[in-house]
């Protein structure tokens, strides 16, 4: 839910699933429940093993942990700022790939990401229909690192990731 500034994506030497429970373990410290904003009483509530593509071709799996307030017994899964929920390809990607659509055709970014032409024809609507007027508004695109700019995303918009559907039926969208 909250990044803790460390990069989702480096190329330290240690593997993505290291990368990622250090995340976990502090996230479980500094966390709040998303529904009733609690900040004490969260707990690991098991873990499940999940698929991100990089490209097409290029996918790593990593077991997420998901975790449980003792409040109101909602469960949610601790997820860093470089990953939307909901989507299998990582935030980088996307970024890249929305990045390259400004200049190239579609078809061209197919090639050059090794990422199917709906897939970005469908991130592109997405991110014109939900995202866009954040984005420009506050100034997202000077940020290019995608967990800099899905953190300041959440900053703006809490409840909220970028890139993330949003749908004019969920509760947390009348709250904003």
């Amino acid at each position: 839910m909250n990044s803790t500034g460390q990069s989702f994506t480096s190329k330290a030497p240690i593997s993505f699933q290291q990368q990622y429970n250090q995340f976990a373990f502090q996230a479980l410290m500094q966390v709040a429940c998303p529904k009733c904003q609690n900040p004490a009483g969260i707990t690991r509530h098991g873990s499940y093993l999940r698929q991100f593509y990089l490209t097409a071709s290029e996918r790593i799996k990593l077991t997420v942990t998901r975790a449980r307030c003792h409040a109101c017994n909602c469960t949610f899964v601790l997820l860093p700022a470089g990953v939307t929920p909901y989507k299998r390809y990582i935030l980088e990607t996307i970024l890249k790939a929305l990045r390259l659509a400004r200049g190239k055709s579609i078809y061209a970014i197919e090639n050059t990401l090794d990422i199917c032409a709906s897939t970005i024809r469908r991130w592109k609507m997405q991110f014109e229909k939900w995202h866009k007027v954040m984005y420009i508004s506050h100034e997202l695109s000077k940020i290019h690192s995608a967990e800099e700019l899905g953190s300041m995303y959440a900053l703006e918009r809490p409840g909220r990731r970028f890139m993330q559907v949003i749908s004019a039926w969920t509760p947390l969208f009348h709250r904003i």
